[in-house]
């Protein structure tokens, strides 16, 4: 979705808690998530090889980010979020309602302020 301008060195990939990927042969990197919280914020894109993929919408991507457990660069983070802003198709309600659900407004804030 083009929020970051560094190519991933592999695929980051969310399960459900309690599902085994152990048999997958993919290089990847694998996240746990509720159900209730695995499924929210869920749209398609077309990959680079045009095949129609599942992603989360990039507001969800901006809260989870700043969720401790992702460990995510602070400059990528940053040029997501100025990346984002810039946009014309922006979903603020929908980023304030992720922020809440994942328990980092405080963090999406002190983003939110400088840019908007």
């Amino acid at each position: 979705m083009d929020l970051s301008d560094q190519y991933p060195f592999s695929l980051d990939i969310t399960f459900p808690r309690g599902y085994n990927h152990a048999n997958l042969d993919l290089d990847i990197k694998a996240h746990y998530q509720i159900k209730s919280l695995q499924d929210i914020g869920i749209t398609e894109t077309k990959s680079f090889n045009g095949n129609t993929i599942k992603v989360y919408s990039p507001e969800r991507t901006l809260a989870e980010i700043l969720r401790t457990i992702n460990m995510v660069d602070i400059e990528i983070i940053t040029n997501a979020y100025k990346t984002w802003a810039k946009r014309s198709k922006k979903d603020i309600n929908a980023l304030i309602d992720f922020t809440e659900k994942f328990k980092v407004m405080d963090k999406a804030n002190s983003y939110l302020e400088v840019l908007l």
